[in-house]
């Protein structure tokens, strides 16, 4: 996840962003929750090495 979305996340209120001193500190926790708030996605069957098309 780039920088820049980050704070676009922490704008929009999907994750907390801190201000300590000049930094912006993301709060790991939300972003975890919101990672797991996304849908998963269908793992792709690869071809096998043995079996090649």
């Amino acid at each position: 996840m780039s920088r820049s979305h980050l704070y676009r996340m922490g704008r929009a209120g999907r994750i907390d962003l801190r201000k300590v001193g000049r930094k912006t500190v993301v709060i790991t926790d939300t972003v975890v929750a919101y990672l797991n708030s996304l849908p998963t996605t269908a793992r792709l069957a690869l071809p096998s090495a043995k079996n090649p098309k």
